[in-house]
C-alpha cells in the first residue's frame, strides 16, 4: 500500500494521524501500508504478537513521518485496533511482547 493509497482510504489530518473511526484510527499515516505487509509476510521479524521491519530510506522517502527511525513495530490488540511505535535501534525480539503490552505502543 503506497502513500497514496493511504490517504485515498483514510482521512488523514495535517500531523499525518488517521481520523477515520476503525483499526487505525489515532495511528500515523504509515501504519495501514505497514499493517499489510506485515499480512502479506513482509516483515522483518514476527514475534507472533508483534511485526517488526528494519526501515531503510526508501521507506522514508514514500513515509517521510518516519524519520531517522530505525525500526517500526505493529501490533495488534485484542480488540482489533493496530499500534504502532517507533524506535531508534531494532529491539531484541524476546523483550518485545512485555514492553507492547506495557504500553510502548
Amino acid at each position: 500500500m503506497t502513500r497514496q493509497q493511504v490517504l485515498d482510504s483514510y482521512s488523514v489530518d495535517a500531523n499525518g494521524v488517521i481520523r477515520t473511526p476503525g483499526k487505525f484510527e489515532g495511528e500515523p499515516i504509515y501504519a495501514p501500508a505497514y499493517w499489510e505487509s506485515a499480512l502479506e509476510g513482509a516483515y522483518s521479524f514476527d514475534t507472533g504478537h508483534v511485526f517488526g521491519f528494519a526501515l531503510d530510506d526508501a521507506a522514508r522517502k514514500e513515509f517521510p513521518e518516519l524519520g531517522d527511525a530505525q525500526c517500526l513495530l505493529l501490533e495488534e490488540a485484542d480488540q482489533g485496533f493496530v499500534y504502532s511505535e517507533l524506535r531508534d535501534i531494532m529491539p531484541d525480539e524476546s523483550d518485545l511482547d512485555d514492553d507492547m503490552e506495557a504500553g510502548g505502543a
